[in-house]
């Protein structure tokens, strides 16, 4: 099974177990620490080969126009989970504009 560290599938869970007393943002950069901790904890050649994948799909994606929105859109996953969890801790309605541009600018960061 190749390691893949960033699965949206890992935050829904982080941000769906949180604590009552945690924050979706909070619970976010937890996610995100524990995901960087857990990658340097792998094997070099599979820290390499995940962050030269990495390098090489940016490269690609960068290169052309309707990749990038392409790829773009695939960010639309973790927006839903983080405004999800933005709207329960504001206590605003899923339609909220609020909660899905701080989701899109977490996701942007």
């Amino acid at each position: 099974m190749r390691f893949y560290p960033f699965a949206v599938e890992t935050l829904t869970a982080r941000i769906r177990n949180r604590s009552d007393e945690e924050s979706t943002l909070d619970a976010l950069r937890d996610w995100m620490a524990t995901t960087m901790a857990d990658l340097s904890s792998e094997a070099p050649e599979i820290q390499k080969r995940v962050w030269h994948e990495r390098e090489l799909r940016a490269h690609v994606i960068n290169s052309d126009d309707a990749l990038r929105a392409r790829a773009r859109a695939g960010y639309y996953e973790y927006e839903q989970v983080i405004a999800t969890g933005l709207g329960q801790d504001l206590n605003q309605p899923a339609a909220s504009l609020v909660r899905r541009l701080a989701a899109i600018t977490a996701v942007a960061g």
